[in-house]
């Protein structure tokens, strides 16, 4: 066998596992989708039939188009921010209350001014931490468990 044909061959076996891989991630995020909405109980019988008529599978033609169609479905619903915002956020609560406060005081004043809010937890044990460590902004660690505004010397 001539090593041309060889690597022709090679080619066909990884032209046919990319085709296997796009549809078996088409089918997984559908899946999940679909688990989402189930947990969320905002699903009713007429909507669940709806959807199981609606997964139809989608043709794609090339690697571009997958990698556009993978990146619409991750930003549709999804609601992010960068620490940096919640940084600015903080920092303006900090400075209105003129006196260091607590992270559970710092979470109650954020949820009340922000539609999107980390969870408790990943604000106290990530995003505080990064904002202290983040010179540009103005916030820091008081004491264990409390912040402030630092003001500029």
């Amino acid at each position: 066998m001539d090593i041309r044909d060889e690597k022709c061959r090679v080619y066909e076996q990884l032209k046919l596992l990319m085709e296997e891989r796009r549809e078996l991630s088409r089918q997984y995020y559908d899946l999940k989708e679909y688990l989402i909405h189930l947990e969320d109980n905002q699903i009713t019988k007429k909507t669940s039939e709806k959807l199981h008529r609606e997964v139809k599978p989608i043709n794609i033609k090339n690697e571009k188009e997958l990698q556009d169609f993978f990146t619409q479905r991750k930003t549709i619903g999804k609601l992010h921010r960068s620490y940096k915002d919640y940084g600015f956020i903080i920092a303006s609560i900090l400075k209105e209350s003129g006196k260091p406060l607590s992270s559970k005081q710092v979470y109650r004043k954020l949820t009340e001014m922000c539609d999107v809010v980390p969870d408790y937890r990943n604000l106290v044990n990530n995003i505080l931490p990064k904002i202290n460590r983040d010179e540009s902004l103005p916030v820091e660690r008081a004491m264990r468990g409390y912040w402030q505004y630092r003001l500029k010397t």
